[in-house]
């Protein structure tokens, strides 16, 4: 954008400026073999905002006056929790993610680094996808430095996947209550737990309207009936079919 049309017409840069809460010239790409394309899919999305939703409404319900999301990554979290009032602060070992989570959510606390680096301790501590990629040697420290950072009125929100699917090539281990429960009783007690995502044909089959090596769906009414379905039928789930398994702690005292 020139100078001219910084300065001369600030109402429209204003308006372009607001379109950047997320890089979409990156969505356009030309592959090494020529192959144009102009979308970008993820492939797991409607997983994705499965759990997504429940942390972001169960946090909402809540209404916590401060945050720590420990494996913030990009930001999303934050992003997905609008104009909630209270302190956010993510954290998160990558650099790139850290920067990626400033530009998409201005405004809120981001800091590189171990969840030991953040000072003071939060009323809900959010810690959403992560336990899995902590070896067996570091978990111990790790469900540590979560409890120290859970204030003494307050709670910890934690979400992992199951045993349903296979280890993740990227994971250490994925997770039945029982697990769940031998890595953080020693600390933290669970309140409450759901499962979450139905693995089924039925899942798959939506996973399938919704992008396929043929088509990605782009009417915008038959995929608000997909989520309104999926969210009906197949956002909870039983410890036999649910891919993810999420749980309010406690500290014990």
């Amino acid at each position: 954008m020139n100078e001219e049309a910084v300065t001369g017409t600030p109402d429209r840069f204003i308006m372009q400026a607001g379109r950047y809460a997320f890089p979409y010239h990156y969505m356009a790409d030309v592959s090494p073999g020529g192959a144009i394309s102009i979308y970008k899919q993820l492939a797991w999305g409607l997983e994705y905002m499965t759990y997504m939703t429940w942390v972001r409404d169960q946090i909402l319900l809540v209404q916590p006056q401060s945050l720590l999301d420990v494996g913030c990554g990009d930001g999303r979290l934050c992003s997905l929790l609008g104009d909630w009032a209270g302190r956010y602060v993510g954290v998160d070992l990558s650099e790139q993610a850290i920067a990626f989570a400033q530009a998409f959510n201005p405004g809120h606390e981001f800091v590189v680094g171990f969840v030991s680096d953040i000072p003071g301790t939060f009323q809900v501590v959010a810690c959403i996808e992560v336990l899995e990629h902590v070896s067996d040697q570091d978990l111990v420290d790790f469900v540590k430095s979560l409890r120290e950072k859970v204030a003494p009125q307050g709670r910890l929100l934690v979400s992992v996947p199951t045993t349903v699917r296979p280890v993740n090539p990227k994971h250490y281990r994925h997770y039945t209550l029982r697990l769940l429960r031998e890595h953080l009783s020693p600390l933290l007690d669970i309140v409450s737990y759901t499962y979450l995502f139905r693995c089924g044909w039925q899942t798959s089959l939506l996973n399938r309207l919704l992008s396929n090596r043929w088509f990605i769906l782009h009417w915008p009414r038959l995929r608000q009936w997909i989520w309104k379905l999926h969210s009906a039928k197949y956002f909870y789930a039983r410890p036999d079919d649910g891919a993810h398994l999420a749980a309010w702690l406690q500290l014990r005292l």
